[in-house]
């Protein structure tokens, strides 16, 4: 993909429409994604940052709102990583809760967004093959959302 197209996900106002519930859901697996590898780097939380910005939340909301969301999930992945089936569990709770396919298809994007922040590591891909795959994205699908980031 070209690097207007790169431009059209970070522009995207999609990720404003998100549900509190579709919003809590895709900040988890946000989080999944940076913490899998167990090495958060600054690079990483700055894009996680910069996604959190776009959420349809005032500042005092996402305060009030997501930062204790945050605070649980953390403690929830020290206890979830490293046990392949919990981290399945916690893909499923989370993937339920986001509807639609633009709304899936725009999570994935993100979510390849904060792998390439840095270089991606396996466990990265493996998640979010795992995270495409749960939210009815074929093989194919995946690929080439991930190949968005890939080429440029």
């Amino acid at each position: 993909m070209a690097t207007t197209d790169l431009e059209e996900i970070y522009d995207s106002e999609i990720l404003g429409e998100f549900s509190l519930p579709e919003s809590k859901a895709f900040v988890e697996l946000a989080m999944l994604i940076i913490h899998i590898d167990r090495e958060v780097t600054d690079i990483e939380r700055d894009e996680f940052d910069a996604q959190l910005a776009s959420l349809p939340f005032t500042d005092p909301q996402k305060e009030r709102i997501l930062g204790p969301h945050i605070a649980r999930t953390e403690k929830v992945l020290e206890q979830t990583l490293g046990d392949p089936d919990a981290v399945e569990t916690f893909i499923e709770n989370a993937t339920d809760r986001l509807q639609g396919r633009s709304h899936r298809k725009h999570a994935l994007e993100l979510l390849v967004a904060l792998a390439y922040a840095d270089q991606p590591q396996f466990e990265e891909s493996h998640t979010y093959q795992q995270i495409g795959e749960a939210f009815g994205f074929d093989e194919d699908e995946r690929e080439e959302i991930w190949e968005t980031f890939a080429n440029t």
